[in-house]
């Protein structure tokens, strides 16, 4: 299955509601299982951004 490439502002919206709505809606055993994997993806990118911590609030900047 070929990955379609979001470019667009309200295409991450919409990818972003996929991933909140499965964190919903699956049970139990699955959403560990889905939140590992996203977990696992999010470790292995590491954009060209530095993040600022103020206790609950993160904010990423640019490097570039």
């Amino acid at each position: 299955m070929k990955r379609k490439r979001i470019t667009s502002i309200e295409e991450r919206r919409e990818f972003i509601q996929e991933i909140i709505d499965r964190l919903l809606y699956l049970d139990a055993d699955n959403r560990e299982r889905f939140i590992d994997t996203v977990q696992t993806a999010m470790s292995k990118f590491k954009p060209d951004m530095v993040v600022m911590s103020d206790g609950e609030t993160r904010v990423y900047k640019s490097i570039s």
